[in-house]
């Protein structure tokens, strides 16, 4: 028997991790977001765990395991103003004091390519973990009689670098209507809430979401910072197009089986979103090819992995 010390981090509009305890085979014992001295391996499921995995690692000498999703080395490059340009400025003088967490590690994981680069560009060994999603929770709460009532829809935290303003931008004037969804209002969102075409929804329960995106025409990541793209996986899961922007980790992830636009242009969006809304065979044909590349995401691929990764 095995004892991981598994620390996760409860997101508002991600969940937490522990719905996954129970999957785990009987040869892993599952520490629920502690560590004590029976703990034989110390789990960071995401980097912002680091100082607790740290400390645990330090008092309790086992070894220390960390997952980085993404890096946000660079973000600044994305700002747009000055208040951007305030805000993630801290991203980045956080990361730099991860880093010197991340190198006192004894392995670290990484999601993508993408991340395994960026962390090799500090001098840092990684093996990739790829990204999951619950798939689990879709099944228990999709249904077959949903009638689309969005034609667009993004579903992330309402930050400056997720760009709902660039979603809002691409369908202003239009006959467009459009579901923003995020964990709570803040002056971000209070910048793209005053559009008769814009119904934003904050804090829904997951079984919501989920209905929502089912109601939905297309799917919309504009984001020009990711580490995954947890909604554009949902949403091919539930059988919804996706279109994102054409930023180096969602082409990794999705290669050409979702629709592009180019990134912080909202006519070209625009246009693409017309052009799935004009083209829905074509869309749900590319649907059906990523949810093939899907497959490599569910929760028992990534259960495997784990289980792997503990008892080696």
């Amino acid at each position: 028997m095995i004892n991981v010390g598994y620390l996760h981090h409860k997101s508002k509009i991600n969940g937490t991790e522990d719905y996954l305890f129970k999957y785990f085979s009987e040869d892993i014992n599952i520490q629920d977001n502690y560590c004590d001295e029976t703990t034989d391996i110390i789990y960071c499921a995401q980097h912002l765990e680091l100082k607790r995995g740290w400390k645990a690692k330090k008092r309790f000498n086992k070894p220390l395991i960390c997952w980085v999703w993404d890096i946000c080395d660079n973000i600044e490059s994305t700002c747009r103003n000055g208040d951007e340009l305030s805000y993630y400025r801290k991203s980045n003088r956080k990361f730099l004091k991860d880093l010197n967490l991340l190198r006192k590690c004894d392995k670290l994981l990484t999601s993508s390519k993408y991340t395994h680069n960026k962390l090799s560009s500090y001098e840092l060994d990684s093996e990739i973990l790829p990204p999951h999603f619950n798939n689990k929770i879709l099944d228990l709460y999709k249904r077959d009689d949903i009638k689309k009532t969005n034609n667009v829809i993004q579903v992330s935290r309402l930050l400056p670098h997720k760009r709902f303003d660039i979603t809002r931008d691409s369908i202003v004037n239009t006959d467009i209507n459009a579901c923003f969804i995020g964990p709570r209002s803040n002056e971000y969102s209070k910048s793209i809430e005053e559009f008769s075409n814009i119904n934003i929804k904050y804090n829904l329960k997951k079984i919501d979401v989920v209905k929502e995106i089912q109601s939905s025409d297309i799917l919309v990541s504009p984001s020009v910072f990711e580490g995954f793209g947890l909604s554009i996986a949902e949403a091919i899961y539930l059988n919804v197009p996706v279109i994102a922007s054409d930023i180096e980790i969602f082409k990794e992830m999705w290669g050409d089986t979702i629709y592009y636009f180019e990134k912080d242009n909202p006519e070209d969006l625009n246009k693409k979103i017309n052009y799935v809304l004009n083209n829905k065979e074509l869309a749900d044909d590319k649907v059906l090819e990523a949810k093939e590349r899907l497959n490599l995401f569910l929760e028992d691929k990534h259960i495997e992995r784990l289980e792997k990764l503990f008892l080696q």
